[in-house]
């Protein structure tokens, strides 16, 4: 899912939306399989859609 205009982001390694003042960022795990998590900033016009994936994602 694209998160930013140049930044995709495979939805099943984001662990963690963080939301601070109005800005909404990711963690996501590498597919390295690094123990570093990176924290990725989301486009304010994508942040809506991202929840809404995630939550359809999270539904049995």
């Amino acid at each position: 899912m694209r998160i930013h205009r140049s930044l995709l982001v495979d939805i099943s390694r984001v662990v963690e939306v963080r939301n601070d003042a109005g800005r909404v960022s990711v963690l996501v795990v590498p597919k390295s399989g690094a123990a570093d998590q990176v924290e990725l900033q989301v486009a304010r016009r994508n942040a809506r859609e991202l929840r809404d994936r995630l939550v359809r994602s999270a539904r049995p």
